[in-house]
């Protein structure tokens, strides 16, 4: 007995498309970004315009690249620090060192003998070693 092969023909809903041309998946890199376009790049996130609206003000720059730009270089730099920011940071790291000793006291309370500091120093020790 002779199987017979069935092929769809074009105007079956469940044939599949023709396959597609292959794409170049491997992104196009622009040399350096120009202090003009960090300021596009700036004002249209600062205006809460995403990533694909920003890749059609800025040619040559694809959604990763604006994406990695902003992230990576510059995301928060806003140019010098303030007198009130750099207070805010004196308060913050003096308020983290007070909460980070208590941390310490706490778990000195578990080696009887030893203070806080030396269990602190051997806690960052034994981090070191494990890397």
């Amino acid at each position: 007995m002779q199987k017979i092969k069935h092929e769809p023909s074009s105007d079956s809903p469940s044939s599949s498309p023709a396959p597609e041309e292959p794409r170049d998946t491997k992104r196009q890199r622009k040399s350096a970004w120009t202090p003009e376009e960090d300021a596009i790049l700036i004002r249209a996130k600062n205006a809460g315009t995403g990533y694909r609206d920003i890749t059609k003000l800025l040619p040559g720059h694809d959604y990763k690249a604006c994406q990695n730009r902003w992230f990576r270089t510059l995301q928060g730099k806003s140019g010098e620090w303030s007198a009130e920011e750099r207070e805010n940071l004196q308060k913050g790291l003096a308020q983290c060192e007070a909460k980070r000793r208590e941390y310490w006291k706490a778990v000195a309370a578990f080696v009887p003998g030893r203070t806080w500091q030396q269990v602190q120093k051997q806690a960052e020790e034994c981090v070191r070693a494990k890397k």
